[in-house]
């Protein structure tokens, strides 16, 4: 494959709700969706960026099989999955997201821009390792295993760490290069943002190396953090859907540990897991969990790996679920 060129075909009114983004292909005469302009205010303030809710069926389609990743992810492919269920849709590959203060997030497993050494930046070093890279990304470069960017005849790094002061009062340490590369106006939708997802998009379809780097990174996150999470909250040697509960509940950011401790503080592992699937914020907005869809989602894939006996003989850190 040569290198590509993607024209990004913004729409006459790009800021206007649901305007439409389309990405068209020189070298293979394809044309796609990549997104639609959605609003959206938080914290930090407000954004406009790119969300294909209402377009995932018209976007390129790519989903995570779990019984594919069985083959190499042993049972933990099931594990990741309810996750995967809840943040991407039924685990579609080519999600993205450009709307928040992460001002880009991507992927089955929702990896997003902003965290040093984590998420989004682990998948763009290892996709960027891949001989394709150059037909999708020729100025990015690993030196050091690190991600760099080749401008003219200098070259400057991606992961330079920038203490931010968020209008909530909270300082957090930001990849903001990285960010800007990917998305350079939170404020507006526009076409670098597009372009950028729309590459990823191809990239993953067309390329099953790219694909699978996807899913060995979001488990290898996934992994890393489960880890930690046995040692906090004792979860060894437990049946693992109350780990599944504490890894979607806080790779979400929707509970804290005193929450979790409180749940599996509870006397049957019965109570302990529908203790877990209630951790949520609470509001007079949202009396019922402003993330209700999410948990109701997660619990319907953690009803089928329970019919499908998943589990069964099995807990957290044994030979078929290592830590």
């Amino acid at each position: 494959m040569a290198k590509l060129t993607f024209d990004i075909d913004v729409p006459k009114k790009p800021q206007k709700f649901r305007a439409r983004w389309h990405a068209d292909v020189k070298e293979t005469k394809e044309r796609f969706v990549i997104a639609e302009t959605v609003g959206y205010t938080d914290a930090d303030g407000k954004h406009r960026g790119l969300y294909q809710d209402r377009v995932k069926k018209k976007i390129p389609q790519l989903r995570y099989d779990r019984a594919t990743a069985e083959k190499s992810l042993g049972l933990w492919a099931h594990f990741i999955w309810p996750s995967v269920t809840a943040e991407s849709g039924n685990g579609h590959h080519l999600i993205v997201n450009t709307y928040d203060r992460a001002r880009f997030t991507f992927g089955f497993y929702q990896l997003a821009a902003h965290t040093p050494d984590d998420n989004l930046i682990k998948l763009f070093q290892r996709l960027v390792a891949l001989p394709t890279a150059v037909d999708y990304f020729p100025d990015l470069l690993l030196s050091n295993k690190r991600l760099h960017r080749k401008d003219g005849s200098s070259t400057y790094s991606l992961e330079k760490v920038t203490k931010v002061h968020r209008p909530n009062g909270k300082k957090e340490d930001q990849l903001v290069t990285f960010m800007t590369y990917l998305n350079p106006d939170t404020q507006k939708a526009n076409a670098r943002e597009a372009l950028n997802a729309a590459k990823l998009m191809h990239w993953l379809v067309n390329d099953p190396d790219a694909e699978t780097a996807s899913v060995e990174v979001a488990f290898e996150i996934m992994h890393g953090k489960i880890k930690s999470y046995a040692s906090a909250y004792g979860l060894a040697g437990k049946d693992p859907r109350l780990a599944i509960w504490v890894s979607d509940i806080r790779h979400q950011g929707r509970g804290g540990s005193t929450k979790i401790k409180a749940a599996l503080a509870k006397p049957t592992v019965e109570k302990q897991l529908k203790a877990l699937s209630k951790i949520d914020k609470y509001t007079t907005k949202y009396p019922k969990g402003q993330y209700r869809a999410r948990r109701k989602a997660v619990q319907k894939s953690i009803d089928i790996l329970t019919g499908e006996k998943r589990f069964d003989g099995v807990v957290l850190g044994d030979g078929k679920l290592p830590l």
